[in-house]
């Protein structure tokens, strides 16, 4: 048995992130679900973007009924080599008239010394996963436009909120919304009765990890229900933003972009144009003030080869116009 466990571990090891995603596939379809084999690993490692980068410790479990001594002296022995972690569990069956109970110890290491022999092996390991997400996340923010509403520099999880919100103020429920996302039905929602705060839900949830919005703002009461929406957000959040884009009916005046580093203030041809932390832009001349600001941006656009609508046809509005005319000027 010993032996059976170093040599899966041993191959375990080796695993790349995609090799992991399409193991899980195969699981997932032998037991006809049709969750998103990639966003339930994401979901279980906490790593909501970017690249993925298994750890070469693996964790042994050895199950047995009995453990003779020269086992237990050897999983002792490894455990203490550094970055090894085997554990010793016995599970004895009972039977119990037509039912058969399983009474589960763990006996290395003992209950007592578990919390001291392996905080400084966890504490090892939350260094490197520390190290590893710091180099691998993606730290990619977008600059949303819904209508003439600017909002700048969101994280993509708070890009999918935005566009949430937006869907259910018109009107659009919580399961429509699930029903674009398939991939995510198990898990894209959680509600609960009432008006409902984090509390609420940690006592209908009692020991789980809930990652989802649970700010004043950020909760969706409908129907006598709180809905709150998820934080955990993977490789696809952009292919599930264009899916909840979808099914608004201003659909055509919702875009986003990568988000710029611009300056706050530039100078051309006499005009400071200034672009406040909410993301509004304003232009100064002389001292004064410049208004419409749109179309003093359109001018200065057409002298800076900077196009004035998206791709789709429809004019960009203030906002997104001006951070591209002050790109603009700064590449001067």
């Amino acid at each position: 048995m010993d032996l059976q466990a170093l040599r899966y571990a041993a191959m375990i090891s080796t695993m790349r992130f995609d090799q992991a995603i399409e193991a899980h596939r195969r699981y997932l379809t032998s037991i006809n679900s049709d969750a998103d084999p990639e966003q339930s690993i994401r979901e279980f490692l906490e790593v909501e973007d970017g690249p993925v980068a298994f750890t070469e410790t693996v964790r042994i479990v050895l199950a047995s009924a009995n453990f003779s001594p020269e086992l237990t002296t050897a999983v002792l022995w490894l455990n203490k080599q550094g970055n090894l972690d085997i554990r010793c569990v016995q599970m004895r069956p009972h039977s119990v008239e037509s039912r058969v109970l399983l009474d589960i110890q763990q006996v290395i290491p003992l209950p007592e010394a578990e919390q001291y022999t392996v905080a400084v092996r966890e504490k090892s390991m939350e260094q490197e996963r520390a190290r590893s997400t710091s180099t691998t996340r993606d730290t990619g923010r977008y600059d949303l436009s819904i209508g003439e509403t600017f909002i700048p520099n969101l994280a993509k999880r708070r890009l999918m909120l935005a566009l949430v919100r937006e869907a259910i103020e018109q009107g659009i429920s919580p399961e429509r919304i699930t029903e674009q996302i398939p991939w995510r039905r198990k898990n894209l929602f959680v509600s609960a009765p009432g008006e409902a705060d984090e509390s609420a839900f940690q006592a209908l949830y009692p020991g789980k990890e809930l990652r989802y919005f649970f700010g004043d703002d950020e909760r969706f009461l409908i129907e006598g229900r709180t809905y709150v929406f998820s934080r955990a957000w993977g490789a696809r959040t952009l292919v599930a933003a264009e899916k909840v884009k979808e099914l608004l009916n201003n659909a055509d005046e919702v875009s986003w972009e990568a988000a710029l580093t611009i300056p706050d203030e530039v100078s051309y041809e006499g005009y400071i144009i200034k672009r406040r932390e909410s993301g509004a832009i304003d232009i100064e001349r002389d001292g004064r003030s410049v208004s419409p600001v749109i179309g003093t941006l359109r001018e200065l656009a057409s002298r800076l080869d900077v196009p004035i609508d998206y791709e789709t046809g429809s004019a960009l509005n203030t906002q997104q116009l001006g951070i591209r005319v002050i790109a603009a000027i700064q590449a001067l």
